[in-house]
């Protein structure tokens, strides 16, 4: 079967948590089964047309973009051309330029939707798509969610309960970076070791300062990866801290060693926008502990309280600080989390249990289940 997805950007043209996602589906289907295409958008003059693994990638330039949501006149013509072409189109929302095309459009192919969050924080974005998104779920033929409790508490997702599933994310770990020795000395010797670990964008609703704050209450040391809009803000406000270290956006392999030395990793996101965390899932492959709050989405499925790590309540620094201090106490707590985190992963959150499910989907699509 061949299956286009539909979204604004695409692995490995930039990271994130939606890029992984693409990245262990697509990259972990039996080619013999089904052929993936991913329909993107990227910031450079030309088209790109590549392959990366048994994945093809079509990157077109966008014209302009509205509200952070990129617009190409090109990315409608190789919609329609691409569109013909495929058995399934898989769509990824919140991208309103592609709902707004299947709209217009209607191409015609069985569609699903992995809806990956509501739209949180952009109130005037939510108030001009709203109509548009919502006769855009009802089109399509089915609504992926990554966590019955996303499906359960999302308004937005309540007038289409008949015909949303939830599939959890999964990872491939053969498709994860084995750090080398070398590697991992040169993090230790630079960080020392059980450090606190935050790995991911800086964006408004990672929490990252009720984290910060929980560092300055603890002085246990934190090691924060990664950058964003609100990284120069924060390190400002935050310079004081002798007992936390930036070390910026690492690659692939430096995560994987970072995570190696790490005591825990935290996930101090207090909005909703933070519908899974794909970083709390390379942790739990990891077996690392985890601290994460409890925003009724996937990072509780994920992280189970008092099995797999901590879960406290969002927006709270103290309750952080209290979790970092029970770990930072307790290394056979600390190790009994971490065990029964890898064992979690194994049992629930490995690529194949992600893709067999999916693969379900489109062949009942196309038979017209």
């Amino acid at each position: 079967m061949r299956v286009l997805h539909v979204y604004k950007t695409s692995f490995p043209l930039t990271k994130g948590g939606v890029e992984q996602f693409f990245a262990h589906l697509t990259l972990s289907s039996d080619p013999k089964r089904v052929e993936h295409t991913i329909l993107a958008m990227h910031a450079g003059p030309e088209r790109q047309d590549f392959c990366e693994g048994q994945v093809r990638i079509v990157a077109i330039p966008f014209s302009f973009q509205l509200l952070s949501t990129p617009f190409s006149w090109r990315y409608i013509q190789t919609y329609q051309r691409l569109t013909k072409q495929h058995d399934v189109i898989h769509y990824h929302y919140p991208f309103p330029f592609a709902d707004l095309l299947h709209v217009a459009l209607k191409p015609g192919k069985p569609s699903l939707v992995t809806y990956h969050s509501d739209i949180v924080k952009q109130k005037l974005a939510k108030y001009l798509y709203g109509p548009i998104g919502r006769r855009f779920l009802s089109s399509v033929n089915r609504i992926i969610v990554s966590s019955e409790n996303y499906r359960k508490s999302s308004e937005d997702l309540r007038p289409f309960k008949t015909k949303v599933r939830a599939i959890p994310f999964g990872l491939n770990s053969e498709l994860l970076p084995n750090p080398d020795s070398q590697l991992i000395a040169k993090w230790k010797e630079k960080l020392g070791s059980d450090y606190f670990l935050f790995v991911g964008a800086h964006r408004y609703y990672k929490g990252l300062e009720y984290l910060l704050n929980a560092a300055e209450i603890t002085g246990l040391p934190l090691v924060i990866a990664g950058k964003g809009e609100h990284t120069a803000q924060l390190k400002s406000d935050y310079r004081h801290l002798k007992n936390v270290n930036w070390v910026g956006l690492v690659d692939e392999e430096s995560k994987q060693a970072l995570l190696t030395l790490a005591k825990a990793f935290v996930l101090p996101s207090h909005l909703r926008a933070e519908a899974f965390g794909i970083c709390l899932l390379e942790s739990l492959q990891a077996g690392k502990p985890l601290i994460c709050c409890d925003l009724n989405t996937g990072t509780t499925l994920i992280n189970q309280h008092r099995e797999t790590g901590l879960v406290v309540p969002p927006a709270n620094s103290e309750a952080l600080a209290r979790a970092m201090k029970t770990l930072a106490a307790n290394d056979d707590l600390c190790s009994q989390y971490g065990a029964a985190a890898k064992q979690r992963y194994v049992q629930n959150f490995q690529a194949k249990q992600m893709v067999d499910a999916y693969l379900e989907e489109y062949d009942q699509l196309i038979s017209g289940q």
